[in-house]
């Protein structure tokens, strides 16, 4: 940032306060993938941000139904980004194609979990990539129907993946939250459900609490035009869900996390209701929640509006946070009738540093040291 640039942000500091506007970060283009996709997952791996499967090329309209968007190529391509230098490095695919899942981290190890192949079944296996052999295995502990999902929402607690929400088979929709463990599979409505269901959703850990942030349910949505816009959250202490106050701008498919004691909310799938149709409407919007305040304020939105994308946070050596948004799809071509997949990467940094590490990525410190170690080692194999 140049100074004339940071005198910017200063002086748009002093001025937020009357917009409800505050100033904690700033977003700035960095690139594009080496693969545009959407749908796709991602997690920390120490230095390095892995990016596995997703949906390639754009989402066309059905010839047999214009309001109706599908996917037509699903990819099993896993790449590593490297923030240091913004570059990409290909990895050992994944043994299947998958698409609309999620993936976390726990010992080192990445897990894969649901979401769909290309003719829309729920992938029941759980796939583990080893970053220090560059290798693949599936576990022995499936995701059993009718409890699977795709379009949900996980983070790590207790060396445990817990599951949020979701659509099964048939898109109905699930309150359920489960958990993952690597060494005793799934467990089931771990936790009291939650008093709104809903898919397409983003939940966060910060100590003891999960903060789920709305997302889509087509029983009270009236079949997605009007998203999920409540905050719910549980207490483990308590052992009771209570609501937030609401989003400002209420959408599905959105990214969020926890720095500095500020829930961020950004980008997702908001509706354009026609005549014709119910049309999908990339977000740009970047919204924070204060948890000591507990008031929503909104930040300088993405460069690009976007939905079905990826987003990640990393903690640079310097100690600032920084959050990686990559892909996803863009606002609909009108002429053409399709949603563009896009490659452009953008990257949040914040403007302060923390000594809590967010939340989104679920690797803690004794794991960077080790994962990262294995990353360096790896990425000079992988480049010469």
């Amino acid at each position: 940032m140049t100074l004339s640039n940071l005198l910017f942000v200063v002086t748009f500091v002093a001025l937020a306060s009357a917009l409800s506007i505050t100033n904690d970060g700033y977003w700035t283009a960095i690139g594009n993938m080496s693969v545009s996709r959407s749908d796709l997952g991602v997690s920390s791996l120490g230095n390095v941000i892995i990016l596995t499967g997703g949906c390639l090329g754009p989402q066309s309209a059905d010839p047999k139904d214009a309001c109706s968007f599908s996917c037509s190529v699903v990819t099993n391509i896993v790449e590593a980004f490297f923030p240091a230098n913004n570059s990409f490095v290909r990895l050992a695919d994944m043994p299947r194609l998958r698409y609309r899942h999620s993936t976390e981290v726990i010992n080192g190890l990445l897990y894969a979990l649901g979401g769909r192949d290309i003719i829309g079944n729920i992938i029941t296996q759980v796939d583990v990539y080893n970053f220090a052999t560059n290798s693949w295995t599936t576990s022995s502990y499936t995701y059993s129907d009718p409890s699977a999902t795709s379009d949900f929402s996980t983070f790590v607690r207790n060396n445990d993946i817990w599951l949020v929400g979701g659509y099964d088979y048939y898109y109905n929709i699930s309150s359920a939250v489960s958990t993952f463990s690597p060494s005793s599979g799934f467990t089931y409505n771990a936790i009291t459900p939650m008093s709104d269901p809903r898919g397409d959703t983003c939940s966060t850990l910060y100590g003891n609490i999960i903060y789920v942030v709305d997302g889509f349910d087509p029983a009270s949505g009236g079949n997605y035009t009007i998203p999920v816009s409540t905050l719910e959250i549980y207490d483990f202490t308590t052992g009771k869900w209570t609501y937030g106050p609401p989003t400002p701008a209420p959408g599905g498919d959105k990214a969020c996390g926890i720095i500095n004691g500020r829930l961020h909310v950004f980008g997702g799938e908001g509706k354009q209701v026609t005549d014709a149709c119910v049309y999908s409407a990339p977000e740009a919007n970047t919204e924070e929640f204060n948890l000591n305040s507990n008031t929503w304020t909104e930040e300088p939105p993405m460069d690009t509006p976007r939905f079905r994308f990826a987003a990640e946070y990393y903690t640079q050596p310097n100690g600032k946070q920084t959050l990686y948004v990559f892909g996803g799809q863009g606002p609909r071509n009108v002429t053409g009738n399709f949603y563009p997949t896009l490659s452009s990467v953008e990257v949040w940094t914040d403007l302060y540093t923390t000594s809590i590490s967010s939340t989104t990525s679920s690797v803690n410190a004794a794991q960077k040291m080790v994962v990262g170690l294995s990353a360096l080692v790896l990425a000079i194999v992988l480049m010469f």
